[in-house]
């Protein structure tokens, strides 16, 4: 009923509609979420992460709700739900930013030591045996994890991942056979191709994990350096960096100036990352070895934002921005190490998807219009007019290349000359990498259905449904037995 907190009142309805309240009290906040009654002791959530409790009395002269004590969250105020559960020796369980035990006594409540950063309880509280169920969804990320916590100790037993982005993913050689995920909570998932093919409990346990940020990671962003494991970035509120070793072990990190615009890219034994107005080349193993910063050109207005990295080998890359310049970097030594721009052309053609890159060719599609350009001499060899605006950034794919239109449109056209080869429609858009097996081409779609279609006409031949994916990414991969059929 306040603007800074909300009134509590206390109803009689044994002899029908009430016409005036019993009792009244009064906690912090506004209250959105469900107060628990354990005896006569009524906790009552409200907004801030703040919990409030009362002594409730039915004796004649004696208050009705009697103040006891309240917590809240160090910080809180993350505006998610809030949710209680009570147990039977004098103790509380809290799920909001964080899954705590709080102790209670006759005028205070205090945490009872340990706590599970959630980002946003989304569920209510389950008691199983001596552990305490909580779903929640992590902050800055799209998908939802379910965790076990010991219910005395507070730490988490095992943990459940829907729906998850990945940010990252590394498909090593056919001789190595494995894989890399980064999922965007922070954890690292590796596994082998043709043991996970084979076993029948398809678990994966994350090998290691960034450190708990309860704030999020913002945009999560990874590459893959050669010999050194995964180089990590994580974006707002507070831009930071890690560097993990094949095994999944911290090795260093260190915090940036602010969010890269574009996933890093690998480059002389370090990375290049694309800010506001600028290149920056960082040495994660070697943060001493200095190569300088490139400095956009650009008048009185804002800088125009990078959407894309290249690299053509490790001293050399091609980078995109916004308004649709093109332009191909290298690592000049003289007069001392820098990041210098060989040559550049103005598409005059704004893009918000990155281009496709296939030797020296490069394929960039934006609003209704496909192109391939010669990154060296930056000619263009062909453009095409798309039926509609593209919304996915192109895929090579053989002798082809593939373009989302509309959302609900798949177009094939030839790499020598653009020429349209085949048209097809989408239930839903696109959700992941388009993978080519033997003649047939498989496509994930947001839906979760993965359809095979044929490479010649683009008709879909098999529809497979999986488990619906609005929340996460797909990732497809072909696997061949020792006969040569499709594993997966």
């Amino acid at each position: 009923d306040r603007t800074d907190s909300t009134q509590l009142n206390v109803w009689d309805f044994t002899k029908g509609p009430p016409t005036a309240p019993l009792g009244t009290g009064r906690v912090a906040g506004h209250v959105r979420d469900q107060a628990v009654l354990r005896g006569k002791q009524l906790f009552v959530p409200s907004s801030g992460e703040l919990v409030t409790s009362f002594t409730v009395s039915d004796l004649t002269g004696t208050p009705l709700l009697t103040r006891a004590g309240t917590y809240q969250v160090p910080n809180g105020g993350a505006g998610g739900a809030t949710f209680l559960k009570p147990g039977s020796e004098d103790e509380l369980w809290m799920g909001s930013s964080l899954l705590q035990r709080l102790e209670l006594s006759v005028n205070s409540i205090v945490p009872g030591g340990g706590a599970v950063a959630i980002g946003a309880t989304t569920q209510p509280l389950q008691l199983v045996d001596q552990d305490l169920v909580v779903v929640g969804h992590p902050k800055g990320a799209r998908s939802f994890v379910m965790i076990a916590a010991d219910r005395r100790q507070m730490v988490g037993r095992w943990q459940l991942l829907f729906g998850s982005s990945l940010a990252k993913v590394r498909l090593s050689t056919e001789s190595e056979g494995r894989v890399s995920l980064l999922a965007d909570t922070g954890d690292l998932y590796e596994f082998d191709l043709q043991s996970f093919e084979n076993s029948k409990n398809r678990e994966l346990r994350p090998i290691a994990s960034l450190p708990d940020r309860p704030e999020g990671y913002g945009d999560l962003q990874a590459v893959s350096l050669s010999n050194q494991g995964f180089f990590i970035t994580a974006g707002l509120p507070e831009p930071q960096w890690w560097l993990l070793n094949a095994a999944g072990q911290m090795v260093t990190n260190g915090k940036l100036p602010e969010s890269p615009q574009t996933p890093p890219i690998s480059f002389a034994e370090g990375v290049v990352l694309a800010f506001n107005g600028k290149l920056s080349y960082l040495n994660p193993a070697n943060p001493k070895r200095r190569i300088e910063d490139f400095i956009m050109p650009q008048g009185d207005g804002a800088a125009d934002p990078w959407v894309d990295l290249k690299p053509l080998d490790q001293t050399r890359f091609i980078a995109t921005s916004r308004s649709g310049r093109l332009s191909r970097f290298q690592l000049q030594s003289e007069p001392k190490p820098h990041l210098f721009e060989v040559s550049n052309v103005d598409r005059k053609l704004a893009t918000s998807f990155s281009p496709v890159l296939s030797g020296e060719q490069l394929y960039i599609a934006s609003a209704e219009t496909l192109e391939r350009w010669n990154s060296s001499t930056w000619e263009r060899e062909w453009n095409v007019t798309l039926p509609e605006g593209v919304s996915a950034s192109p895929q090579l794919l053989g002798d082809f290349i593939l373009v989302e239109t509309g959302g609900n449109r798949l177009i094939g056209y030839r790499q020598a000359d653009g020429q349209q080869v085949w048209e097809t429609p989408l239930e839903s858009p696109i959700a992941g990498q388009i993978v080519l097996w033997k003649n047939s081409i498989i496509v994930p779609l947001a839906s979760g259905v993965v359809t095979t279609r044929s490479k010649a006409t683009g008709i879909a031949e098999i529809r497979s449904n999986t488990s619906p994916t609005s929340l996460g990414s797909i990732t497809c991969t072909i696997t061949t037995t020792s006969s040569g059929d499709a594993g997966s």
